[in-house]
């Protein structure tokens, strides 16, 4: 597992989750749930290659920020048919950074080493995709808040079971957050050189 672990760049997240505890590790090979797919994946390769194809990188940026744009309107209406999905995934959890093998989330629902896990979430990365994935939890240690708040729980899991498109996904959104970090980072060192 460790090993494993540090193979992957873990990236800062900032991801609203839900999850599920699964009791029964029987049901642990079950079908994945409905997939809610915003943007469809073909529509998205269509547009994308032809504004690729054409070179222009102003173009892209607003072809991505349109998405985006119809990506949080389809995740606006999802979240009001929400007590729907709270029976399929009752927990909420924050995320807090992730790597293609697995992430770290803080929820006020506490999950035990060892523990299968099944998360539902969305990653900003072209094409918007509803992720469901399944995990085990590697480390769980509590937390608190300054203001004292009830305590909250820090978790780490391993994804289990991945399917390659899955995979193909959280890589492309690692490296992305990975470039971003970086551009920021250069822009505040070269802010600083200017001072």
């Amino acid at each position: 597992m460790t090993e494993e672990r540090r193979q992957y760049v873990r990236v800062s997240a900032d991801c609203m989750i839900t999850f599920r505890k699964i009791v029964d590790l029987e049901h642990n090979n079950e079908p994945s749930r409905e997939r809610f797919d915003p943007i469809s994946a073909t529509e998205v390769s269509d547009i994308a290659s032809k504004v690729h194809a054409a070179g222009d990188q102003r173009d892209e940026m607003i072809l991505e920020l349109l998405l985006w744009i119809d990506w949080k309107v389809n995740y606006l209406i999802k979240n009001l048919l929400k007590d729907k999905d709270a029976l399929t995934f009752p927990h909420e959890a924050d995320m807090v950074d992730l790597s293609a093998a697995g992430m770290k989330f803080s929820s006020n629902e506490q999950a035990a080493v060892g523990q299968h896990l099944e998360f539902r979430f969305f990653l900003p990365v072209l094409p918007f995709n509803e992720m469901i994935l399944k995990g085990i939890v590697s480390r769980s240690r509590q937390k608190t808040y300054k203001d004292h708040l009830p305590p909250y729980f820090e978790m780490s899991v391993e994804f289990k079971d991945l399917k390659p498109s899955d995979q193909e996904i959280l890589f492309r959104y690692v490296v992305k957050r990975e470039r971003q970090i970086l551009q920021a980072q250069r822009e505040k060192e070269e802010e600083n050189t200017v001072l």
